[in-house]
């Protein structure tokens, strides 16, 4: 497969301090396919201004009509015009700029795996790494993963995850737990069964 096509989803509500620097972040990956989902949620700070400022037609922003609950925002990813793949970023996260051509690299080498990630950083407010992640193994099952997790040696964040759009809305997206507390665990073990990380 060359050139694999990513649509990055930011769910976000009083995002301000931080969206601008998350968006900066995707359109400064070395890897020019995708395109940017922002959805709104009701935010009454400087959020949608911000997002507007870019005026890149990569960018969409999908406003709700009244302030909804994380579930229910994030709910609204599997009614989104999506690109082949998806993945998720907070809006106070950041991609390095490799990280959609790594994701690329991994989906041409092994296509058939259901899930594809980088390691990632924990960071400040100020974007500065504090500490890496403990690494997944280069390829394991969904379920070998979530044990992992459980046991301590590997760690689990909603963003970094690359998935085909197909793939999460035939599970049904992220399941609606409340504040979706575990909810990217119980996905990534219905997407599975094989996940990739790039070294």
């Amino acid at each position: 497969m060359s050139n694999p096509e990513f649509t990055i989803v930011i769910p976000v509500r009083n995002g301000a301090n931080y969206i601008g620097a998350a968006i900066s972040s995707i359109l400064s990956q070395s890897y020019p396919h995708f395109n940017i989902l922002v959805l709104e949620n009701g935010s009454t700070d400087k959020t949608v201004e911000i997002v507007s400022e870019f005026a890149d037609d990569r960018i969409s922003i999908v406003p709700s009509a009244s302030p909804l609950n994380i579930e229910e925002n994030w709910g609204r990813i599997l009614h989104s015009d999506l690109a082949e793949y998806l993945t998720f970023l907070g809006h106070d996260d950041l991609l390095y700029p490799g990280f959609l051509a790594e994701m690329a690299a991994l989906i041409t080498s092994e296509p058939k795996a259901s899930l594809y990630q980088v390691r990632f950083e924990y960071i400040d407010p100020l974007g500065n790494p504090l500490r890496h992640a403990a690494a997944m193994a280069y390829k394991e099952t969904a379920s070998q993963f979530l044990a992992a997790v459980m046991e301590g040696r590997e760690e689990c964040c909603g963003t970094g995850y690359v998935m085909r759009a197909a793939d999460y809305r035939q599970v049904g997206g992220i399941p609606a737990y409340p504040g979706l507390l575990y909810a990217d665990g119980r996905a990534v073990v219905q997407i599975g069964p094989h996940m990739l990380q790039s070294m």
